[in-house]
This record gives structure tokens, C-alpha cells and sequence, in this order.
């Protein structure tokens, strides 16, 4: 056998090299590298062959060789979990083809290889919590079965997920409601989180457990809507971050108004009723009030779109309770409601009455007296007729609605009265009178004539004449006696009649200042005329203006009298006359007055100067009939007037037949002793005895006055005593004073303000019957008239 010695370079691919037709050869090297192998080669040939080593073979005598394919699974990778991994591999056969690939994994985790059997296969890098090293084989086969194989390593390292993070969804919600935010969150590679809620946009508000998973606050009061957004930041154990957004929009909330109907109210039937109600409205105003009714008897209610309404309480025959809403809406629109109950009690109505029309008969004759009532809410049960005044006479069947009675027989004509009272079935009573003049047999009287001389002016007055219809008044430049007849008068210079007066004076105007002037009156009665007055004659002058003194009027008096023992004594002289000229009737503004030289501002008798005054306070003209104030032009004070003098008190504040007890709390002018606060009780108007201010007393009387605002004015006072004097007019009596200004006047005492220094429990008082001063106890009850200094 002939060995040979074979040396060649080749790279490995395969750990060795098998022995094939008597090759033995080892070649050791790494794979993949260059190695120098060597072949020991048996040959066949003769024993005398040669056994030399031979650097050239003979090709026929080689043996065939299939060499191994190289290949190779690429360099290894290091990838992040859940990626998609490629394995690149490649060979080639340098005798051959490769007919097969195929990867296997050798280590690591499993994964599922995708085109395992093709050059590159690939996968999912599997999710992991710590890293792993995978480890694949590629093995590529060629056309003649032999195999090689080559390894590559992934290393897959693990990837912290982000937290996956709501903030919850979206609201609306009102202002000033609790917000609650919501969040949650979730780590899949992870456990431990953190939580943070901020606020990116809109009105400022404070997050309560902003930390926390849910967080609150309170939604802010707003004018307008506005989207508040909060982000939640979620951040797992390994510091990786998410975060989600969420959008709270509030709505302001209209707040509805607050309204009050007023309070429940009892009233009685037939009275006015005021529904006072009152609303607010903290976030608008209120725009509509509207009042409707909704229990009880139906009513009108005036100014129902108004906050104050009112109606008319129903007539009723038994107490009804009635209910008002009042509903309120703002400028909004929102609406809200309050209920009021009006409790409605049936009052019994005094029955009217009437005693039948004032009637004018003869003496002796037969008269009747119809008198009717009607009660609206009952039936009346009784009539009574009474004689109240005049000549008595017998009334026949006096209970019922009409009597009779015969006219008296008389001297002079007398005017008779009588009350009829009907009582209804519950007790009230009402009352009418009725007046009946019986005329005397027709005798005309002759009236006396008085005459004042003023400026072109003469002021005529006359007693009256029972029964005259009217009086006749003739004036002319020359006595009457030149005539046999007053018919006559038109013959005298300057003869005038003025016929068909009715009342007992008359002023002459447009005189001839310095004439004299005659004149005389006569009185008709049933058309007969009666003789003529005595004569009377005045001169009219200009007057001769007297500044007023402030201070006190004159006494009124213009008459005095003769005590001359020549002459005789004499009273009631006019004052003609010299020897009575150191009286009061040639002293003063009397004395220019009867002179016809004192100018006065307004009227009144003698000295006195008054001017009449409407209830604001203004001038009046002399003959105004109505008047509620009298201005003193001398003394500048203004007096109260007073009304209906009818022997009922009560009728009104400034009732003439009120009296009132003598009180002044005030230590610096009521003398020491306040008097009497309520001593006499119900004797004046408005009385109520648990209301001190309706006391009848002279203190709580002037705040009454003032209160009301007589004549335009709150200055009202008790006059002092002097005061008090100065508008008494010494020349009349019962009552001693001018009723053409001061009407109304009882011939009684009036207190004054002054108290009586000597006994502290007396005042100063007036009688007006005689107008002389005195003191009276304090709880005595006596008229007022009030009074207050001008301007």
C-alpha cells in the first residue's frame, strides 16, 4: 500500500472531515475559519512501490470529496418585548446547492417561529418582566444530504408600559353644587401608582384629595356658564406617566325671588282692605306682581299687577275667610308665591231712618209725621217717636212709623222737633228728626234797625220778626219824614228800596263818602207788610288806618250809658252822645270802627278784624260759607274752628260738643300737676280706651290736631288765658263772641293752657256765655278751641 501525505487550505464548516476512499484527514480549526488540513492518503500499487511523499497526484487516482455548505444564522440581536424580531440567515455549497433550511429555537423563552423552514423566519419578542437571551439555530441541508448549522442569540429586554389613565366623563352642573371628579387607572406590567388631579382651564376652584383617585370641589357661583377642565396624571411604580382630561360646565343658577304676601288680616264687612306685599330678588329684580284670589267670596281687586292691592270686603250674613296669592317673577322669569288670608266678619248695619220732611203748619191744625225704615241686614223690630224740642204736644200711637198730633196754639210761631228711632232685630238703633213750625195767627212785628258807618259803606243789622218771610229795606239822601209813605221813597233824593231780604243784615256799598244817609226796614209776612222801623242815619267815611297792636283786640262794646242824673239814667246808649265819652264805646279800634275811620284786612264786628281760612291755610272772602280757620288780623293769632253743634260729641275732631279733662305732662308749663289723663272717658271723638293717644284730653287732643294738619299747619297749642279773652266780644252773650266768624261756639267753658299759679290742681278757664274768666278743677271736662301764633 502506497501512503501519500495530502496538505491543503480550506475553511471549515464541519468539525471534521469523515474518512472517504482511503482518506484519512483531520483538520481542526475553529469553524468558520481558515485551516491547513492533512490528508494521509493509502494508495493502491505494487509491494515495490514507491513510499516516497509526492507533491503531484494522478487525477484518475484522487479521491471525490462533497463538501459541507457554509452557513450562517447572522449576528446576534437585542430587541425590546412585543417587537417583531427577523433572523436573517444565509449559505452557500461550493459542490453543490441547499435544498433545505430550517431555524429552531435552543434556548430561551418560546416563541412561535414564523417561516421557520425559509432563509429568514421571524417572531414576536415575547412580553417579559425580566430580560432573556434566546438562542435559534439555522440548519441548511445540501443537494447531497450533508448538513450545516449555525447559532444567533436575541437578548429581549422588558418595557415598561404607561399606566392607562380616565379622568372620568364630562358634566354639567349648577353653581355652588359639590363636584365630584372620578378617575381611575390601570398598569399592566406594574402595581403601585400615584394619582394627581390639576385644573388647566376656567374659573378658579379648590380640588379637595387631589391626590386621591376621585377629587372634589365646590362649582363657583357665576353671572354667565363657564367649562372648568381638570387633567388627572397617573404615574406607575417605575415613574412612567399618563394622563386624561376631563370638562365640568356650570351653570349659573337663577335663584328664585323671595316674596311676602303680608300679614293675615280680620277685617269686617264693607271696608277697604289693603293687601300690602313686598318681594326681593338677590341675583335680578323683580319685573310683575300679580295678586289673584283663591278662597272665599269673590271680590274685586283693584291694582292687582301693583305690590299693593285692595278691594272692598263683601257684604255677608256669616264670616267668610278669604285667600289672596301674590306671585312675583323676576327678570327671569322665575316665579314664586305667598298666600295672605283676609277673615271677613258681617257687621249689623244700623237701620236707616227717616223721620219725613221738615213741615210748616197753623196752630191748631192736625199734622202727621211719616217717618220709614229699612235695615239691609235684618228687619227693623220697633219705631219710637219723641219730642225733642218746642211747645209739648201729645203724639198719638207714638211706636209706630206715623203718628199724629195737633199744632198748639200759639203767641208767636214756635218751630217743634221730634226724633223717631227704629230698632232692628240685632238691637241697633238709628235715629232722624223732623221739624214742624207752627205759625201764629199772621201779625206782622216791626223790626228795630241798627246802622254802622263805614268807608262808602253803611253796615245795616235788625232783630228778627217771628214769622216775617222777608224784609223790605229803604234807604235815601233825606229823612223819611218828608214822605207820608214809605211807598213814597222815590220822591226822596236819592230814593232806593231793596226788597226780598232774607237774613237779619245788609251792607249798603258805593256810598257817598261824609252824606248822610236815612234809613228804615220794614217786614212782610203772608204778603202783609208792617210799618216801618224807626229811622236811622249814618255818614260813611274814610277811614282812618290803625296799625294792628299784636297785642289784645278791644272789647266789641259799642253802646254805653248816660248816668247824668239830668238826664236820667239811660243804658244801651249808641254812644252819640258826649256825655258818655270817658266809656269803653268812645275808646279804641271800637270806637274808629263805630266812627266808620278803622280800615280793616278782613270783617267782623266793632274792633274786631278776622279773615276766614280753607283748610290749606289760605285767605277767604267775608262771605265764604265754608271756612275751617279764623286769622285774628290784630293779634296775629289763628284760631280752630269749630263744627257741629248738634248736642252729639263725637261727630268729628272738631266736634263743638267734645270735651275734654285738662292734662300737660310737661313740668316746666303745667304749674306743677299733670291733671287728667282719662277721667271722663268716652266724651270726645275717636275715643278708645286702650289707646292713651285717643284719650280725651286737652295734651293728647293738640298732638290729634297736629297730627291731622289743620289749615296746612302742625303748630296747634293751647291759648293762654289772656288769649283766650281776646276774641270774646263783650258786646253779645250766649256765647259772648262773633259766630259769623266763630260758629259753632257753646255758651260754656273752654279751657285755656294757663295753669292757676294758687292751686296746682285748677287751669284757667273761659265762659262764653258772659266771656268771664275763672279756674276750674282739672278733671273737669270743658271745650277747647286750639290755637297757634301766625306768620
Amino acid at each position: 500500500m502506497i501512503k501519500s501525505l495530502i496538505v491543503w487550505l480550506m475553511r471549515v464548516y464541519q468539525d471534521r472531515i469523515s474518512p472517504s476512499k482511503g482518506y484519512q484527514c483531520v483538520c481542526h480549526a475553529r469553524l468558520g475559519l481558515w485551516a491547513i488540513c492533512l490528508a494521509l492518503v493509502t494508495g493502491c500499487g505494487d509491494s515495490g512501490g514507491d513510499d516516497s511523499t509526492s507533491n503531484s497526484t494522478n487525477n484518475a487516482n484522487q479521491p471525490s470529496i462533497n463538501l459541507a455548505p457554509i452557513v450562517s444564522a447572522h449576528d446576534d440581536q437585542t430587541v425590546n418585548e412585543a417587537t417583531k424580531v427577523t433572523l436573517t440567515g444565509n449559505a452557500t455549497d461550493g459542490d453543490g446547492s441547499i435544498v433545505s433550511y430550517l431555524w429552531t429555537q435552543t434556548i430561551g423563552t418560546n416563541v412561535t417561529l414564523l417561516n421557520s423552514s425559509a432563509a429568514s423566519a421571524s417572531f414576536m419578542a415575547p412580553t417579559l418582566i425580566s430580560a432573556d437571551t434566546l438562542e435559534f439555530k439555522l440548519t441548511v441541508t445540501d443537494n447531497e444530504g450533508v448538513s450545516s448549522s449555525d447559532t444567533v442569540s436575541i437578548t429581549v429586554n422588558p418595557v415598561n408600559a404607561a399606566p392607562s389613565v380616565s379622568a372620568g366623563s364630562d358634566q354639567t352642573v349648577n353653581e355652588a353644587t359639590k363636584v365630584t371628579l372620578t378617575g381611575n387607572a390601570t398598569d399592566g406590567d406594574g402595581s403601585t401608582m400615584s394619582y394627581q388631579w390639576t385644573q388647566t382651564s376656567g374659573t378658579n376652584v379648590t380640588l379637595l384629595n387631589s391626590s386621591a383617585a376621585s377629587a372634589s370641589f365646590m362649582a363657583p357661583t357665576l353671572t354667565s356658564a363657564d367649562t372648568l377642565e381638570f387633567k388627572l396624571t397617573v404615574t406607575d411604580d417605575e415613574g412612567v406617566s399618563s394622563s386624561d382630561t376631563v370638562s365640568v360646565t356650570v351653570n349659573p343658577v337663577n335663584a328664585a325671588p323671595s316674596v311676602s304676601a303680608g300679614s293675615d288680616q280680620t277685617v269686617n264687612e264693607a271696608t277697604k282692605v289693603t293687601l300690602t306685599g313686598s318681594a326681593t330678588d338677590g341675583d335680578g329684580s323683580i319685573v310683575s306682581y300679580l295678586w289673584t284670589q283663591t278662597i272665599g267670596t269673590n271680590v274685586t281687586l283693584l291694582n292687582s299687577s301693583a305690590a299693593s292691592a285692595s278691594f272692598m270686603a263683601p257684604t255677608l250674613t256669616s264670616a267668610d275667610t278669604l285667600e289672596f296669592k301674590l306671585t312675583v317673577t323676576d327678570n327671569e322669569g322665575v316665579s314664586s308665591s305667598d298666600t295672605v288670608s283676609v277673615t271677613v266678619n258681617p257687621v249689623n248695619a244700623a237701620p236707616s231712618v227717616s223721620a219725613g220732611s221738615d213741615q210748616t203748619v197753623n196752630e191748631a191744625t192736625k199734622v202727621t209725621l211719616t217717618g220709614s225704615a229699612t235695615d239691609g241686614d235684618g228687619s227693623i223690630m220697633s219705631y219710637l217717636w219723641t219730642q225733642t224740642s218746642g211747645t209739648n204736644v201729645t203724639l198719638s200711637n207714638s211706636s209706630n212709623a206715623s203718628v199724629r198730633f195737633i199744632a198748639p196754639t200759639l203767641v208767636t210761631a214756635d218751630t217743634l222737633e221730634f226724633k223717631l228711632t227704629a230698632t232692628d232685630n240685632e238691637g241697633r238703633s238709628s235715629s232722624d228728626s223732623v221739624s214742624v213750625t207752627v205759625n201764629a195767627a199772621p201779625v206782622v212785628f216791626t223790626p228795630e234797625l241798627n246802622a254802622t258807618a263805614g268807608d262808602k259803606a253803611i253796615s245795616l243789622s235788625w232783630n228778627p220778626v217771628d214769622g216775617a218771610d222777608s224784609y223790605h229795606l229803604y234807604y235815601a239822601k233825606e229823612t223819611f219824614s218828608n214822605i207820608t209813605s214809605v211807598d213814597n221813597y222815590a220822591s226822596l233824593n236819592g230814593g232806593s228800596l231793596v226788597m226780598g231780604l232774607t237774613g237779619t243784615g245788609y251792607a249798603l256799598t258805593g256810598l257817598t263818602n261824609d252824606t248822610p244817609y236815612y234809613v228804615t226796614l220794614t217786614a212782610v209776612k203772608d204778603g202783609k207788610e208792617s210799618a216801618p222801623s224807626a229811622e236811622v242815619t249814618a255818614t260813611p267815611k274814610a277811614p282812618v288806618v290803625v296799625e294792628a297792636t299784636g297785642k289784645l283786640n278791644d272789647t266789641g262794646i259799642t253802646w254805653g250809658g248816660d248816668y247824668n242824673e239830668g238826664n236820667g239814667y239811660r243804658n244801651n246808649d249808641d254812644c252819640s252822645s258826649n256825655i258818655d265819652a270817658k266809656q269803653d264805646c268812645h275808646q279804641g279800634r271800637d270806637a274808629l270802627a263805630a266812627a266808620g275811620q278803622l280800615s280793616k284786612i278782613g270783617g267782623g264786628s266793632a274792633g274786631f278784624d278776622f279773615t276766614k281760612l280753607d283748610s290749606n291755610g289760605n285767605d277767604l272772602s267775608a262771605n265764604s260759607a265754608q271756612w275751617d280757620c279764623v286769622r285774628d288780623n290784630v293779634t296775629g293769632l289763628i284760631w280752630e274752628v269749630k263744627t257741629d253743634a248738634n248736642n252729639t260729641r263725637g261727630d268729628n275732631l272738631h266736634d263743638a260738643d267734645d270735651r275734654y279733662n285738662w292734662y300737660n305732662t310737661d313740668p316746666n308749663t303745667n304749674g306743677g300737676a299733670d291733671g287728667y289723663a282719662d277721667d271722663d272717658g268716652n266724651i270726645c271723638y275717636g275715643y278708645n280706651v286702650n289707646d292713651e293717644n285717643s284719650f280725651c284730653n286737652t295734651q293728647a287732643f293738640v298732638k290729634r290736631v297736629n297730627s291731622a294738619g289743620l289749615c296746612g299747619a302742625s303748630d296747634w297749642r293751647m291759648p293762654k288765658k289772656d288769649e283766650l279773652r281776646s276774641i270774646v266780644d263783650y258786646s253779645r252773650y250766649n256765647p259772648a263772641i262773633d259766630s259769623d266768624y266763630f260758629p259753632n261756639t257753646h255758651s260754656s267753658m273752654y279751657w285755656s293752657g294757663s295753669p292757676f299759679a294758687f292751686i296746682s290742681r285748677n287751669a284757667w278757664n273761659v265762659y262764653f256765655n258772659y266771656g268771664y274768666g275763672s279756674t276750674n278743677y282739672r278733671d273737669r271736662d270743658g271745650h277747647v278751641r286750639l290755637v297757634r301764633d301766625g306768620q
